[in-house]
């Protein structure tokens, strides 16, 4: 082999020996780092520092017939908007190295009305442990609900009827192929929630390690989807204002939605405490040797052409 070929053949391997591997890119939305105080009230001046994602959803004037008094109860008008207006809402992401924040609001311009009722819903994937190329694979890991799947939704529901309150959740329903959500409505594990009013607020905070999303960490990227609902109406009144808002967007609605092929992908942030950047020596000496090689190819080969 020629002087200078082996020149060139030794800086090659010197610089890539410090070059970086590739990051493996999943495609998601990166989060930022932080955390907040979970009461109901999305701040500016807290949530100021989040990953803030648009959300979009359906406005209606249901006819209602009274406040839902329990879970499971609704809008006789059901799900499909009455006059295809469009509402819009805001999603809060940012995380920490034990737990992810989730705050979300919208706005279908009702203000402090003394008759209300919210609901926040996250769902993801993120088993099973240890695979995280199954996390965003667009679909559930169990089959059916009799396998105990181990990923899903978390939702919180709370309601104010004039000076009464209620709340529920939060809850846990495990997803599958089968029946996408099980309606298992266990309670969830290391999960907060507190809605608020405030033009519809709600902020839920998930334990990385104590919550059935519990495989993936800072640094991993999962299946993601949150929805907001809200309705403001009183006994008898012919006319509810409600609404819902999603991330990633569902329109037009599709009651059949509920599988991961139609979540978004969050990355969790690492939160990596950045420290100045000092060479090693054996780095300084790899660095130098490339450069030193690339240089005495370089003259090597001018030599040989004159």
């Amino acid at each position: 082999m020629k002087p200078r070929w082996l020149l060139l053949a030794v800086g090659v391997v010197c610089l890539l020996v410090l070059a970086p591997a590739a990051a493996l890119s999943q495609g998601g939305t990166e989060i930022a780092c932080g955390s907040a105080v979970i009461d109901g009230t999305v701040g500016s001046a807290e949530w100021a520092d989040a990953t803030r994602l648009p959300m979009s959803g359906y406005y209606m004037d249901g006819n209602s017939e009274g406040i839902p008094q329990a879970h499971g109860a609704g809008l006789s008008g059901g799900l499909q908007p009455s006059n295809g207006e469009q509402t819009h809402g805001w999603l809060y992401l940012k995380n920490d190295e034990r737990y992810l924040y989730v705050g979300a609001t919208m706005d279908i311009g009702v203000e402090d009305p003394e008759w209300w009722g919210t609901s926040l819903e996250v769902a993801f994937t993120d088993e099973p442990c240890g695979e995280p190329g199954a996390w965003v694979d667009d679909g559930w890991d169990k089959d059916s609900c009799d396998d105990e799947p181990g990923e899903g939704w978390f939702w919180a529901e709370e309601y104010q009827h004039e000076t009464f309150h209620e709340t529920y959740g939060p809850l846990f329903d495990p997803g599958s192929e089968e029946a996408w959500q099980c309606d298992d409505d266990v309670p969830a594990q290391g999960v907060i929630a507190k809605g608020g009013l405030h033009t519809a607020h709600y902020e839920m905070r998930i334990d990385l390690e104590g919550s059935e999303l519990n495989c993936a960490g800072p640094g991993d990227c999962f299946r993601f989807h949150a929805e907001q609902y809200e309705f403001f109406c009183q006994v008898d009144d012919p006319e509810c204002p409600a609404g819902w808002v999603d991330w990633p967007e569902l329109l037009p609605y599709d009651p059949g939605w509920q599988a991961p092929d139609d979540f978004g992908t969050i990355c969790l942030n690492p939160c990596e405490v950045q420290e100045e950047f000092v060479p090693e020596p054996a780095t300084m000496l790899l660095l130098g040797g490339g450069l030193a090689s690339l240089a005495g190819y370089a003259g090597l080969r001018r030599r040989e052409r004159s």
